[in-house]
């Protein structure tokens, strides 16, 4: 079946059960197994969901296509008086279009600022048409401004029609042929026909939450809803692509899965799973948005869901040396992460061998299996050295690393036997540098002087660069505050501003009276900056001490937390302020990045990111 074809299948095709055989990490590697810490990946031939929505490595069968086929264009014969006057008022030539401010752009303004403007059909024909010609010249579009106008299009060329007619097959295949879709379902399970529409054409400039709507029948006629899509930290608007309807949740009501693309440098997918929940939409499943990676959908012999997101691919940006599943289940209502598994053989590789270490185990730290990571950095040292001459050896930073991995598993003999072996590699600088380090670690907590000590020298060990395309980095992946933070015991007995003080740490207090988990003992939330990082915590209260929980962290506590990228980058911001701003008594907290921000409003069981209960 074509990649087209596939596509098509995923949101106008039934959904059929085929068999599948899931790879595990014991199958595939012969080393140290990643235990999930629920129940473990069946090795039995399993059922999947069709579709199976794997995105391929080949970067043109990931290409949408937002242009328009000649034969649909429609061009009015005659130009409206209306829409010529606009052209020479302010491109002087309404047929060439190469004015300063395209005319799209003119139309746009007056639709938005005229919104009972006569000729409005032929106008919204007009301005679609000219966008498709002229999006390559669209840097000056005001976005609010086209935004206030895709649901106006929305209204008047599906809605208006499917009141008057219903879903004719011309109107079906003209909306599709504009690059929409829709899909037939009933998400609110009240018997009757809905349906699940999405809108392409004009995603690129589109500054809303998301081109995809929910449209029922109600007594006053069809209601058009848009359904909220997450979209993360993603710089602009991502089309959204339906990949299925079904009961993820097993609730007897029918989801929604819808996938994401945004592509810059490289493509970035996001798969959300979202539920009608009362009169608003809740999130079952929404991952960071990974670049060559893929999901399948799994129904076990039991008819329970399991959610495995691949990683790993070929691009710039991307683990492009290891392949590995991160495995969601159903837990409390939405899909949680519960383990991660290794499909690459590392041992076999003959390229970059040790590089692929080094990626692998920072990825195991991060998701807590301290023991594992260390065998793993383990293997890397039992390499022999590069023969390449102008090849990076990676054995002295693996050997740093794994002294990490002992210091945070709360073994510092180990740690320090582990740094003690960077001595044979006397003409490495990261050895030269731990000769004076070394001595500030004699006991666990001794890891926040250490690395505050580390920042202040800030050394450059050559492997900054493998940051940035495989989520491994330099020391400071190792020094991040979402790693050490956990790692410690807070008594509640001292406040925590006291205890940071103590540690030679940064703290400014947001709040130290609100109750975020409803136990009577206020939880403190605070802002930590330390080894040239900053990043929002509360420590939650629970019997003589505090439970961190980082306010960015996209899972409750318990789960899996596991970074799509670890350590990459000093995410920093200029401002974090604590909110209330829908007067509930439930903090928010906004953080401003200078070109985006992130409001976290608290759930319950963590702050979720621009989450609101309608």
């Amino acid at each position: 079946m074509s990649a087209v074809l596939r596509r098509r299948a995923l949101i106008l095709g039934p959904l059929a059960l085929i068999g599948l055989l899931m790879w595990t990490f014991s199958s595939v590697q012969p080393g140290p197994t990643v235990a999930e810490m629920a129940t473990p990946l069946p090795t039995t031939p399993l059922a999947v969901l069709t579709p199976t929505f794997d995105l391929p490595m080949a970067a043109a069968t990931l290409t949408i296509t937002v242009d328009l086929p000649t034969a649909v264009r429609r061009t009015p014969q005659a130009v409206p008086p209306l829409i010529d006057d606009l052209g020479k008022r302010f491109c002087l030539d309404s047929t060439t279009h190469h004015c300063q401010n395209p005319l799209v752009v003119k139309l746009l303004d007056y639709l938005y600022r005229n919104p009972e403007a006569p000729d409005r059909t032929a106008l919204l024909d007009r301005f679609h048409t000219l966008w498709f010609e002229d999006r390559r010249r669209l840097a000056q579009v005001n976005l609010a401004e086209v935004s206030a106008i895709v649901d106006v299009w929305v209204e008047e060329t599906l809605v208006r029609p499917l009141q008057a007619a219903g879903l004719t097959a011309e109107l079906q295949a003209n909306w599709e042929a504009q690059g929409g879709t829709i899909a037939a379902t009933d998400l609110d399970s009240d018997g009757a026909t809905d349906y699940v529409v999405t809108s392409r054409w004009m995603i690129q400039y589109a500054e809303r939450t998301g081109e995809i709507y929910w449209l029922h029948n109600q007594a006053a006629g069809w209601q058009l809803e848009r359904i909220p899509a997450r979209l993360g930290w993603l710089p602009e608007h991502t089309p959204p692509w339906v990949v299925a309807i079904d009961d993820f949740d097993a609730d007897g009501q029918s989801d929604l899965a819808f996938r994401q693309v945004w592509m810059g440098n490289t493509d970035f997918h996001l798969l959300t799973i979202v539920t009608r929940d009362g009169a608003g939409w809740r999130s079952l499943y929404n991952d960071d948005a990974d670049p060559t990676g893929g999901w399948e959908i799994i129904r076990d012999a039991g008819g329970t869901l399991l959610i495995s997101h691949h990683h790993g691919g070929g691009t710039a940006g991307t683990s492009a040396l290891v392949r590995y599943d991160v495995n969601y289940r159903l837990r409390d209502g939405e899909f949680l992460p519960t383990g991660i598994a290794v499909h690459t053989d590392l041992a076999a590789l003959e390229d970059d061998q040790q590089l692929a270490y080094v990626v692998w185990s920072e990825k195991l730290l991060y998701a807590g299996q301290f023991e594992v990571a260390a065998a793993q950095l383990d293997e890397l040292l039992r390499l022999p050295e590069p023969l390449d001459p102008d090849a990076l050896d990676y054995r002295p930073i693996g050997r740093f690393r794994l002294g990490m991995a002992r210091l945070l598993g709360g073994d510092v003999a180990a740690a320090q036997a582990a740094w003690a072996e960077l001595e044979r590699y006397p003409d490495s600088v990261i050895a030269q540098d731990m000769q004076t380090l070394r001595p500030l670690v004699a006991a666990p907590d001794d890891v926040w002087a250490f690395c505050t000590a580390l920042a202040q020298r800030n050394p450059d060990w050559e492997f900054a660069h493998i940051s940035r395309y495989h989520g491994a980095g330099d020391w400071p992946s190792q020094c991040n505050s979402q790693l050490i933070v956990p790692f410690r015991h807070w008594p509640q007995g001292l406040p925590i501003a006291e205890q940071m003080q103590a540690l030679g740490v940064a703290w400014t207090d947001l709040s130290t009276t609100v109750d975020l988990n409803g136990d009577g003992v206020p939880d403190p939330l605070g802002w930590l900056e330390w080894a040239n990082r900053r990043a929002p915590w509360a420590f939650l209260s629970a019997d003589d001490r505090y439970t961190p929980l980082l306010v960015t962290q996209p899972y409750p506590l318990g789960a899996l937390d596991y970074p799509a990228y670890p350590g990459s980058l000093p995410y920093t911001t200029t401002t974090l302020l604590l909110t209330d701003l829908d007067a509930n008594g439930i903090p928010e907290v906004l953080l401003d990045y200078g070109y985006s921000f992130d409001l976290r409003v608290w759930t319950g069981d963590r702050f979720r990111s621009n989450w609101i209960q309608t």
